[in-house]
């Protein structure tokens, strides 16, 4: 079984560098129609959190005005897009996150792990509608609170959802003339290939972007 794993994940690599050029890129090719799911699902998860926002409505009263409306450090906190704490906490928060996901996607065929993936972006959508009645656009939200540092992780969760669904895929119906556990463990290579290659990497790129770029933006965004 180790074997399976080990040969699946190294693949031909003979460096780190081949490893990345050749198995991880490999992997991104072989899930493009998983990739086209999770960016479907991620689209509904969008289109339910508006949906849910019109049905479920936060108080306007809830989101304190001052003179100027809306304290641009309340929303921030409020959405806890904005954190004091370090970087190298957010971004094992985020590690555990997106762990924690894939153990649960991992023996639920993948569908508690994708739900918590696409959980953060039902969120976000939801927020739209109670920020517009209290005079802020979508935009100046989505571009000041969340893209400095959503435009890298939104790829990750795309890309960690595609490799939890291939497993559960797999684990659920196996490929004619090979092992359960074989085609199991080669699909749990490809998942340790996108989390160690690509995820985690990436996220600490997301924790410097959220610390360091969207407290500024919002600010910057919002004083105009």
């Amino acid at each position: 079984m180790v074997t399976v794993f080990k040969t699946r994940f190294i693949g031909s690599s003979t460096s780190v560098a081949s490893w990345f050029r050749v198995e991880v890129i490999k992997t991104i090719k072989e899930m493009r129609l998983a990739i086209l799911l999770m960016i479907g699902l991620l689209a509904g998860a969008w289109v339910l959190g508006l949906r849910l926002a019109d049905v479920y409505m936060i108080p306007s009263e809830w989101f304190v005005m001052n003179e100027n409306g809306l304290n641009v450090s309340q929303i921030t906190d409020l959405m806890g897009l904005v954190s004091g704490e370090n970087i190298i906490y957010i971004w094992f928060h985020n590690i555990r996150a997106m762990l924690l996901g894939s153990i649960l996607g991992i023996f639920s065929f993948g569908v508690a792990g994708i739900l918590i993936l696409l959980f953060p972006i039902g969120l976000i959508a939801y927020f739209m509608q109670p920020l517009s009645v209290v005079g802020i656009p979508a935009w100046k939200y989505l571009v000041g609170l969340v893209l400095p540092h959503g435009i890298v992780e939104v790829p990750v969760i795309i890309l960690l959802g595609a490799s939890l669904l291939r497993v559960g895929a797999k684990f659920a119906s196996p490929s004619r003339g090979e092992p359960i556990s074989d085609e199991f463990l080669q699909s749990l290579a490809d998942w340790a290939k996108i989390m160690i290659g690509l995820v985690i990497p990436v996220l600490l790129l997301a924790a410097l972007m959220e610390v360091l770029v969207t407290p500024r933006v919002a600010v910057w965004l919002f004083a105009q």
